[in-house]
C-alpha cells in the first residue's frame, strides 16, 4: 500500500493491477491476504517458483526496486498493529471507504501527493 501510493505519486502510474481494499485492519490487496492468509512464517530460504518470478522482474527495474527498498527502510521496526494505526487515521483513504469496497487510486493519489502516507 504504501509502495504503492509512493509510486502513484512519483509516476501518475500503477504499481500493480490488484486493487486495494478497504478491509478491517488496513488496506489489503486480494491476491497477497489470499496467498499469505494465516501463515505465520515464512520460509525466506526456500522462495517458491512465483516468489522468484517476481522477484527476478523487480529487481530489473531500478526504480521499483529502490522504491521497494526505501518503503521497506521506513516501516522495517513497525509491527501490524502500529501499520495499521498509521492507516486508520481520521480521513486517510481507509477511512473514507466503506468496509470492503475498493480505496480509490484518487484518495490514494491526493494523500500521498501531501507527503502523509496513512
Amino acid at each position: 500500500y504504501f509502495a504503492y501510493g509512493r509510486f502513484l505519486v512519483a509516476t501518475r502510474s500503477k504499481l500493480f493491477s490488484s486493487k486495494i481494499i478497504h478491509y478491517q485492519y488496513g488496506p489489503l490487496i486480494t491476491e497477497v491476504h489470499e496467498k499469505f492468509n494465516g501463515l505465520r512464517v515464512l520460509d525466506v530460504d526456500k522462495p517458491d517458483q512465483e516468489a522468484m518470478a517476481d522477484y527476478s522482474k523487480v529487481s530489473q527495474d531500478s526504480e521499483i526496486a529502490e522504491l521497494l527498498t526505501k518503503v521497506n527502510d521506513d516501516y522495517i521496526n513497525y509491527n501490524a498493529a502500529g501499520l495499521s494505526k498509521l492507516t486508520h487515521k481520521k480521513g486517510s483513504p481507509w477511512d473514507l471507504t466503506p468496509d470492503r469496497e475498493v480505496i480509490k487510486d484518487q484518495l490514494i493519489f491526493d494523500t500521498f501527493k501531501r507527503g502523509v502516507e496513512e
